[in-house]
């Protein structure tokens, strides 16, 4: 006598056929099908996988049979969900996969002396799929290297004794049959949210109807493709689920990640297609899909910016000759590590970006992650002004011009006028130019000025002075406020004509000269100087 786990039907019967049976079913039915150990040495216990194809048929249920008298540490685990215990990992489980296991609680074999044959368990299985047949099988997995049955390896069958031992046993299935026609036609048809931003997800579905006379939904799957550049998610081909009498879908997610061309302006045109195989009973069909794809429109937000101190210019204004600058944050766009393209900032000479009358202060290079560097320094006299900036985008990015920005620059403390000797006798001066500065502080607080005049011979060009004045005179470093031992003056706040001296000492080089000079105030109110209004003029030396 043979040793075998067969497949029964009806779950009751009392022997394993000659061969695999035959299950005839019909779609949308429900049929139950037994487990059976047959022929066996004594045995203590079993653990036992079977197979179906999920497509056509779903178990939903497990029941023990009578072949252990006194189940213990029983595990019924159906499709991945258990049912009684813990579902095995690292086995055959999965969609459409049964296990079963049970061992005798009394520690004692079944029977005494072979053969020992009974019902195992039986399996209850929903119609979900029409198929001329399908199989009912024992499958395999590395983690069933311990099995009952020695070829094929690894086969999910599992008879013991209560030692622990395996017991020999081959195995046999079942073939399920419907009485199905074949052949069926189809017609495919396809949707997708349509237009879609570039990088952005648009969904796809895809309906496959049975026209034939019979119809019965369609199963199997639906393979994508693309004429741009692009990718499906979460998977390609997408599984076909019955919707209808005659109807399957399934649906996947398209990410364009370029425009292309082709549309409108600023968009392209992709051409989504869908191909159904078919399956045992449906021939197949195709379907296409035309998808615009936009461009992506990055957010971009200016900032007038204080050189000084890097904050954006107060709603009370920056005083003349302030540097200051435009900044640009860049959000979005396309792709997220960074669109390409330039941005030109332009100044404009009104509060709101007169169409016309801008200025361009400078363009950049949009960088890596939407970075973009800051526009050029400007400066400028007293009045209202306004910042814009425009971007240039590329092939997958729309052009943006920020929101204008306007802002006030106030009056700085600056010249009313300044005095000097025009014929300056150096003996009879002590070698001193004498100067008096007129200054207007503006400010509603006091301002600390100082003068630096920059002069030179207009007959030896080679003979030049640069100092920097307040209460005393001292050489001009590397700019105003690199210069050691400045003594600036006070100049009250609310003041139109405040008035001081100082004197500037000019060797006798200088004799027989007619110098050219520039004096230009800077003011302070805090430690960094600022340039304000200038002021040209000539004298000469005589001895």
């Amino acid at each position: 006598m043979v040793a075998v786990v067969c497949i029964t039907s009806p779950a009751t019967a009392t022997a394993c056929s000659t061969g695999p049976i035959h299950v005839p079913v019909n779609l949308g039915s429900a049929f139950t099908v037994g487990v059976r150990v047959e022929n066996s040495q004594p045995l203590a216990g079993y653990e036992i996988y079977v197979r179906s194809d999920p497509t056509y048929l779903s178990p939903t249920n497990a029941s023990l049979g009578s072949l252990i008298a006194s189940p213990s540490l029983t595990t019924r685990c159906v499709n991945s969900q258990s049912f009684e215990g813990a579902c095995t990992i690292g086995t055959a489980n999965g969609p459409g996969v049964v296990e079963v296991s049970t061992v005798e609680s009394s520690g004692f074999n079944e029977c005494s002396v072979a053969p020992c044959s009974g019902l195992a368990f039986t399996i209850t299985y929903n119609v979900v799929g029409a198929v001329p047949s399908t199989l009912l099988s024992f499958p395999s997995a590395l983690g069933c290297s311990t099995s009952s049955v020695a070829s094929p390896g690894n086969v999910c069958v599992l008879v013991l004794n209560n030692t622990g031992i395996s017991m020999p046993e081959n195995i046999q299935g079942a073939i399920v049959s419907q009485s199905v026609t074949t052949g069926h036609s189809t017609s495919l048809s396809e949707t997708c949210g349509s237009p879609v931003v570039v990088g952005g997800l648009t969904t796809c579905t895809a309906t496959i109807t049975d026209t034939s006379s019979a119809a019965i939904p369609s199963l199997a799957i639906v393979t994508w493709s693309s004429s741009g550049s692009g990718g499906f998610a979460p998977s390609n081909p997408c599984s076909l689920t019955p919707i209808g009498p005659n109807t399957s879908k399934c649906s996947v997610q398209y990410l364009p990640s370029q425009v292309g061309t082709g549309g409108p302006a600023g968009t392209g045109i992709t051409h989504i297609a869908a191909t159904y195989s078919g399956d045992a009973v449906h021939l197949g069909s195709t379907g296409s899909f035309t998808l615009n794809v936009l461009r992506s429109t990055p957010i971009i937000v200016a900032f007038a910016i204080v050189d000084q101190t890097g904050l954006p210019i107060p709603s009370s204004g920056v005083p003349a000759g302030v540097p200051f600058h435009d900044d640009l944050l860049m959000i979005g766009g396309y792709p997220v590590s960074g669109a390409t393209g330039t941005v030109t900032y332009t100044l404009f000479p009104n509060s709101i970006c007169t169409v016309g009358t801008g200025t361009v202060v400078s363009t950049e290079i949009v960088g890596p992650s939407d970075n973009v560097p800051s526009s050029a320094s400007v400066t400028v006299a007293a009045g209202s002004y306004s910042f814009n900036a425009f971007y240039v985008g590329d092939s997958n990015n729309y052009n943006v011009t920020s929101a204008c920005g306007g802002f006030t620059v106030t009056p700085a403390p600056s010249f009313a006028r300044i005095h000097w000797t025009h014929h300056l006798s150096l003996s009879k001066s002590l070698n001193t130019q004498g100067w008096t500065a007129i200054v207007a502080n503006p400010f509603s607080t006091t301002a600390e000025v100082v003068v630096r005049i920059a002069g030179a011979s207009n007959i030896n060009p080679s003979l030049t002075f640069d100092v920097t004045c307040g209460v005393t005179c001292v050489n001009t470093a590397a700019g105003v406020n690199l210069t050691l031992g400045l003594t600036p003056v006070s100049v009250p706040a609310a003041t139109s004509s405040f008035s001081f001296g100082f004197g500037q000492f000019i060797p006798n080089s200088f004799v027989g000269q007619k110098i050219s000079f520039t004096a230009t105030l800077y003011w302070a109110t805090g430690t960094l100087y600022t340039s304000s209004t200038s002021s040209s003029g000539s004298f000469a030396a005589a001895a």
